[in-house]
């Protein structure tokens, strides 16, 4: 499916980058992105948008839907995972605090960022932590660029 956001307004952006997009989910049966914010230079800024895919058509652009923003996560999202149970949303966030959010998935609305429930700092020395999955209702694996694991229990 070719997307676009509905708050760029240059391809390739000439200021900052707000659209680059690594962590990609499907929370209830619809697909969502949370983006990575950069400057022009390539320094990260504190702060991630979601965007909801709402009907995908092959064969046209299809314009995601802004659902909200977050600041203060500490890093760039890099990832992120629902839980099993469909009650949290694991977003991984990478340089220069990394960490583990979880937010709540299970109230009402669409915007599950503005539902924080918790972060957890990891250990710088991981690396360029890049991918987050939950195993069970309170742990996750999370793997590095390399492709070391770590698995915590949330």
């Amino acid at each position: 499916w070719t997307v676009a956001y509905p708050d760029q307004t240059e391809f390739p952006p000439a200021g900052d980058k707000r659209w680059d997009c690594e962590a990609l989910i499907v929370w209830r049966g619809k697909l969502h992105a949370l983006t990575k914010w950069r400057t022009s230079g390539g320094v990260p800024v504190d702060g991630t948008a979601l965007y909801r895919l709402d009907s995908p058509r092959e064969g046209v652009t299809n314009t995601l839907v802004k659902v909200g923003t977050k600041t203060g996560l500490g890093g760039w999202v890099t990832a992120a995972d629902v839980s099993p149970d469909n009650a949290r949303v694991a977003v991984l966030t990478h340089f220069p605090a990394p960490g583990i959010w979880t937010f709540d998935a299970r109230a009402a609305g669409t915007n599950f960022l503005s539902r924080p429930l918790k972060r957890y700092l990891l250990d710088p020395a991981m690396g360029q932590i890049e991918a987050i999955a939950w195993t069970a209702k309170n742990e996750v694996v999370v793997t590095n660029e390399p492709g070391r694991m770590w698995t915590f229990r949330l």
